[in-house]
């Protein structure tokens, strides 16, 4: 159901649901709850206009289950929170183009199947976290446009061995 003028709030998502893929339409509010017996794999809500915080959604729930979840592109705000040991299985993240701020999750390091992590065009802050060294299957890493500081880890070119594609611009990071 992507790229309609579909504009309801929605509230839940059902938990017999595989796939939801429901990106780019005029979506607004908080995020919907998710049921902790879903059965949900791809969970798109890209392209949207949802509001607010991420935690009520990430934290409760935690995706079991869900291989790739897309929040990109709608206006979403707060800090990442550090629960993301929920989600064992995701292999594909994108939070790109929001307003998240804060610092980048140490949790984040616990996704061992990580494929693909896209955080550009936010605000977060602060050094590249070590535990981001632990995603040897990470093929894409994209945190451009924040404000990032310190030194542009060793690790990353030794760690990261899958990496393909880094995306860095637009920080305040250094080389060493």
């Amino acid at each position: 159901m992507s790229q309609n003028q579909i504009q309801v709030k929605l509230f839940e998502i059902p938990a017999t649901l595989v796939v939801v893929e429901l990106s780019s339409n005029l979506f607004s509010g908080k995020l919907p709850k998710l049921s902790n017996s879903s059965l949900l794999q791809l969970f798109d809500l890209s392209n949207n206009s949802f509001t607010g915080s991420i935690h009520h959604f990430l934290c409760p729930y935690g995706g079991k289950g869900i291989e790739a979840l897309n929040l990109a592109n709608n206006h979403l705000s707060g800090v990442i929170p550090e629960c993301w040991v929920k989600w064992p299985s995701l292999s594909f993240l994108n939070l790109e183009n929001n307003n998240l701020s804060g610092v980048i999750p140490t949790t984040l390091g616990s996704l061992s199947y990580l494929g693909s992590l896209n955080m550009c065009k936010n605000k977060l802050s602060g050094r590249l976290p070590t535990s981001l060294k632990n995603l040897t299957r990470l093929q894409i890493l994209q945190l451009a446009t924040n404000e990032l500081v310190g030194n542009i880890p060793t690790w990353i070119g030794i760690k990261l061995s899958s990496l393909r594609i880094l995306n860095l611009r637009s920080n305040n990071l250094m080389d060493i």
